[in-house]
C-alpha cells in the first residue's frame, strides 16, 4: 500500500476540474490498454480498437512511445500536466510544447524505453497528435455526456468537502483509498506504489467517465522528473 503525505499548503490550493484533456488521455488508456472501465464503455471500445490500432500501425515511433510513456507504475509527466479547464486544444500546447530532452526523461522514470522512442524527434508534437486523434475519433462526439458525468462527480466531492472536509471528498475516490481521521496521510490503492510527500504544489482533482472513471486523478506540477499523475 503506497502513501501521500500532504500538507496543509498544498491542499490549500487544490480544486476538482474538469478536463477534456483528462478525459482523452484516459480514452487513450482504455484504447491502448484495451480494457472498458465499466460495461457501458465495452460497446464504445470495440468500435474504435480497430481505427486505433490501425493508427499505431501507420506511426511505430508514436505507438512506442506510447508504450513507454503508460509504464507499469508510473506515468509520464509531460502526458499528464495539470488541468485547468480550458479547451481542449489549449491544454494539449503544453504537451505539444515539451521539448525532446524532458519527454525522454519523463519516459525514462515511467519505463525503460530503448530505440525509437528515444532516439525520435518532436516527440512532444507526436503525442499531442495522437491525443488530437483520440479526442475527434473517441471522445468528443460524446463529449457533453462525458462531461456532465464529471461535473456531477465534482459536486458531489464538493458537498463531501464542505461537510466533512477533505478526507471525506477524497476517502472513497477509488477502491482501497482512504484518508485515516485525524492523520496527514492519504492512502494510494497501488500496492507496489511508494509512499511520497508532497508539500506546496497546488493539486487538481479532475474526474474522468472511462477508464479512470473508478477515481479522480491528481496531477500537480513535479520539481524533478518523477511524473505527477495518480490513477
Amino acid at each position: 500500500m503506497g502513501w501521500w503525505r500532504i500538507d496543509t499548503d498544498a491542499l490549500a490550493g487544490s480544486r476538482f476540474v474538469v478536463s477534456a484533456l483528462a478525459e482523452t488521455t484516459a480514452a487513450l488508456m482504455a484504447l491502448r490498454w484495451r480494457s472498458a472501465g465499466h460495461p457501458g464503455e465495452r460497446d464504445w471500445l470495440a468500435a474504435r480498437l480497430p481505427a486505433f490500432q490501425e493508427y499505431l500501425a501507420a506511426e511505430p515511433v508514436t505507438a512506442e512511445v506510447l508504450r513507454a510513456a503508460l509504464g507499469r507504475q508510473w506515468i509520464a509527466d509531460y502526458l499528464t500536466p495539470p488541468p485547468d479547464g480550458r479547451p481542449f486544444e489549449e491544454e494539449l500546447e503544453s504537451i505539444r510544447a515539451t521539448p525532446d530532452a524532458v519527454v525522454r526523461t519523463n519516459l525514462r522514470a515511467a519505463s525503460r524505453p530503448a530505440g525509437a522512442a528515444l532516439r525520435a524527434r518532436g516527440l512532444g508534437p507526436r503525442t499531442a497528435e495522437l491525443l488530437e486523434w483520440v479526442w475527434a475519433e473517441a471522445v468528443r462526439p460524446d463529449w457533453e455526456r462525458r462531461r456532465r458525468v464529471a461535473e456531477a462527480d465534482v459536486l458531489v466531492r464538493t458537498r463531501q468537502l464542505s461537510l466533512g472536509g477533505w478526507s471525506a471528498a477524497l476517502s472513497g475516490m477509488r477502491p482501497g483509498m482512504a484518508w485515516p481521521t485525524g492523520t496527514p496521510w492519504c492512502i494510494r490503492a497501488r500496492a507496489s506504489s511508494p509512499s511520497r510527500t508532497r508539500r506546496r504544489p497546488r493539486r487538481r482533482w479532475s474526474p474522468c467517465s472511462g477508464r479512470c472513471g473508478r477515481g479522480c486523478w491528481c496531477c500537480w506540477r513535479a520539481r524533478s522528473p518523477r511524473p505527477s499523475w495518480s490513477r
